[in-house]
């Protein structure tokens, strides 16, 4: 799937305004024909920028001609034509001055001096909601002015009896200090990160504006100055400011005894005062929305203004969130299931005569290594896995065949406990037994038996003569406790079904379980839900050179706490992070076509929660197991079927970290994982509320995030830096997007309003004599 076709908004039925609206006083059926009436304007207007500046830049004359000559784009008086001509044409150049460069189109010039994005027509256009909000600059600006002049001079008509309003214009300089808190539902509905809270704003246009005033903002990020104007006609906002508010809509700010100014203003309309005390109350504006016109050369920013400023019904957007989300979580819930494991009980323990044992202190082990190293210890029980040879996919009947062959020494040279023959492999648990001179059967003897057999028969069945059935090497590994039996009976049991195989365990035909772990109430260990999985940095010790996982030599886990200095766990050398070079791995990425190294990182815990034969959800923490570890892998090796971004990571003033431990291309600050459901759920997305939700928590979801134990809070990325910690947390995407929804219906059921919103820089916006009431300005930093 394309990225423009991603952008799209085809909404549903019930997502728009359904009834005839107004619109620059044209009267629509609903608003979706307002939208298709306005995008055929605007991609009318961007065809005429490629038919009348797509042509090699030549000379200011030119220039000037061609863009005095566009009629879907006014630039403003003559004057400010030529001095856009000016500049172009000293960018033009500037560029012709540096070596290799070619003679550059004159629509680039201009994109690049008006701030105009240089993403498709295509992409513009899906993206945008004109006539209120473009990607791009917005033809329709004096069209809103000349319209909101006209009813601006009808309300004013109407006040003319007002006492407050009745007096010429004057206020005083605004000098109070301006503090407000950022636990608002609308402040907290998108992290962004150089938010101002709205109610901040508003006291300054309530001292500075009357009602229906114009308000432009042409740094305005998140459109936070749009909302405040919003809310100057809330009674209950403004007052939880601090103002009164009479029933004529006058607003009131206390001025105490021997004060001049407060918070609010000092026009001298009118006062009361309370009975008995010396506050007094200076009537200050009038109650009533304000219009914004918000500008940013951001589109991420003014896509995000848009949101905040334009009417959403609520229940139509939770029910297409939700909806999203459940189908995701259907197709890939999977991603984030564990197994969660209690030791194996006394009671089958007995049943299986099973003996806890560590291979390295047994002191009549034996060892052997071929391609695979291999352990044979007397008494121990093994967790075995075998490959079919290239891959090869063993039929129904050839599955039956290798299950048969497995069973068949049971009670004889080994007691079979579990067994899972799938398509491609086979896993196995069991004990090898005494012979009659005291000594174990030895493993390979066994397994050598089991496949040779298997192997023949498979062939007749399929009428084949000496093709390999089986790889000649097997992994085996010495269960050696209580816990690692529950994780190994757990994961034979829930293979077919995590491989789709079976919708339940129990349906498999190609599993075995012996009578013995039946009889002592054995229970497959249920499923839990990832929280968040811990992920370490590994590094190499700089005496012993072997690889040192920090998460477990520097981390007081107790505490809480990561120490300076810690001893190296494989030669007892003092460490240090300055000390040790990082640990990296190679590999290829498909995405880009690219072999990537990229610094090391492993999982070293994972919090989840399950929920208990009472229905209670509990959480728990877990170091990974085989099963976590072989499903991340089994992520790994799959292709994700979705699209996502590749955009590469320039160079520049934050984007040093990442490039120094390999993060080249942006989806490299996901894991798999997360990348993998971020794909799924940006393919199904059709309305602009359901983007902003996806995209407020990017940040929050990514390897940026990191692990901060002493926080309750979930996600902590280092603000304004593009930071990987020693330590980073993979969130669950799932249970961000779940908690999102809740907080932008909150701030979604206070908005109400709309404004006015375009994309380009500041500099070129035009602007005639007395067409803002008011400009509340708040730069970039460095502006």
């Amino acid at each position: 799937m394309r990225q423009q076709e991603l952008l799209g908004f085809n909404q549903e039925p019930g997502t728009r305004n359904q009834k005839p609206i107004d619109c620059l006083g044209m009267t629509f059926p609903n608003d979706e024909e307002r939208r298709k009436h306005f995008l055929g304007l605007l991609r009318e207007g961007l065809q005429e920028l490629r038919e009348r500046l797509s042509v090699p830049f030549t000379s200011l004359e030119d220039t000037y001609h061609r863009m005095k000559s566009l009629q879907h784009w006014p630039l403003g008086a003559d004057e400010q034509i030529h001095d856009l001509a000016r500049r172009i044409t000293e960018a033009a150049r500037s560029s012709d001055h540096k070596p290799g460069t070619r003679k550059q189109e004159l629509l680039g010039l201009y994109k690049d001096e008006v701030g105009f994005p240089h993403g498709s027509d295509e992409d513009i256009l899906a993206l945008s909601d004109p006539p209120y909000y473009t990607a791009c600059p917005n033809p329709w600006i004096g069209d809103f002015i000349a319209h909101w002049s006209n009813e601006q001079r009808g309300l004013k008509s109407e006040q003319n009896t007002d006492s407050l309003s009745s007096q010429s214009y004057h206020r005083e300089p605004f000098a109070a200090d301006v503090s407000e808190g950022k636990n608002d539902p609308i402040y907290n509905a998108h992290s962004y990160h150089t938010k101002v809270p709205h109610k901040a704003i508003m006291r300054y246009i309530l001292h500075y504006t009357e009602p229906g005033d114009v308000v432009f903002d042409g740094f305005c990020g998140t459109g936070m100055t749009g909302v405040a104007a919003q809310m100057c006609g809330d009674k209950s906002v403004v007052e939880s400011l601090g103002y009164r508010v009479d029933k004529n809509g006058i607003i009131y700010s206390r001025q105490d005894a021997g004060s001049t100014q407060d918070a609010g203003s000092t026009q001298d309309a009118g006062s009361t005062q309370d009975a008995g005390s010396t506050t007094e109350w200076k009537a200050i504006s009038k109650l009533g929305a304000r219009r914004a016109i918000l500008n940013d050369l951001s589109p991420a920013a003014t896509f995000i203004a848009y949101n905040y400023n334009t009417p959403v019904d609520v229940r139509a957007f939770e029910r297409e969130a939700k909806r999203i989300l459940n189908e995701v979580e259907e197709e890939c819930g999977w991603m984030y299931e564990t197994l969660h494991v209690e030791p194996a009980s006394s009671r089958l323990i007995s049943a299986l005569e099973f003996t806890p044992c560590d291979p390295f202190q047994a002191t009549e082990a034996v060892f052997r290594k071929d391609n695979l190293p291999h352990i044979q210890v007397p008494g121990a029980t093994y967790f075995i896995t075998f490959r079919t040879h290239n891959f090869r996919i063993l039929s129904p009947e050839a599955r039956t065949l290798a299950l048969n062959a497995a069973r068949h020494w049971d009670n004889q040279r080994w007691k079979l406990f579990s067994a899972v023959v799938m398509p491609d492999h086979v896993h196995i648990i069991a004990k090898p037994l005494p012979k009659h001179d005291e000594q174990c059967w030895d493993l390979s003897e066994i397994l050598h038996s089991i496949k040779s057999f298997s192997a023949n028969e498979i062939n007749k069945l399929e009428g084949k003569t000496g093709i390999p059935v089986w790889q000649t090497e097997s992994y085996d590994r010495v269960i050696r406790d209580a816990h690692e039996l529950a994780t190994k009976l757990a994961y034979i049991h829930h293979n077919p079904v995590k491989a789709d195989l079976a919708k339940k365990a129990e349906e498999y035909a190609w599993r075995y379980v012996a009578r013995e772990l039946i009889t002592a109430g054995w229970k497959p260990a249920p499923l839990g839900r990832i929280n968040y999985t811990v992920w370490s940095d590994v590094f190499v010790c700089p005496e012993c050179t072997r690889e040192v996982i920090f998460w477990e030599a520097a981390v007081d886990k107790a505490a809480g706490k990561v120490h300076d200095e810690f001893p190296c766990p494989h030669c007892g050398a003092i460490l240090t992070k300055r000390r040790m070079e990082r640990a990296w791995v190679t590999k290829y990425d498909s995405a880009i076509q690219q072999t990537i190294r990229q610094a090391k990182q492993t999982p070293v815990l994972i919090n989840y929660t399950v929920e208990l034969a009472s229905s209670k959800l509990k959480r728990y923490e877990k170091t990974p197991d085989a099963f976590d570890l072989a499903l991340i892998e089994k992520i790994e090796q799959m292709e994700i079927p979705y699209w996502f971004p590749t955009d590469a990571i320039p160079r520049g003033d934050k984007t040093d970290e990442p490039l120094r431990i390999g993060i080249t291309h942006v989806h490299h600050f996901y894991t798999k994982r997360n990348l993998w459901v971020l794909g799924a759920i940006r393919s199904k997305i059709s309305i602009p509320q359901v983007l902003l939700m996806f995209n407020s928590q990017l940040i929050n979801i990514s390897r940026l995030n990191r692990y901060r134990p002493e926080v309750s809070f979930p996600y902590n990325p280092l603000s304004g830096t593009l930071y990987l910690g020693s330590q980073i947390s993979e969130a669950n995407v799932f249970t961000a997007y779940e908690n999102k929804i809740k907080r932008l219906s909150k701030a979604f059921a206070e908005l109400s309003g709309q404004s006015l919103i375009f994309t380009e820089s500041t500099e070129n916006v035009e602007i005639y004599n007395a067409t803002f009431d008011y400009i509340f300005t708040d730069p970039p930093f460095g502006g």
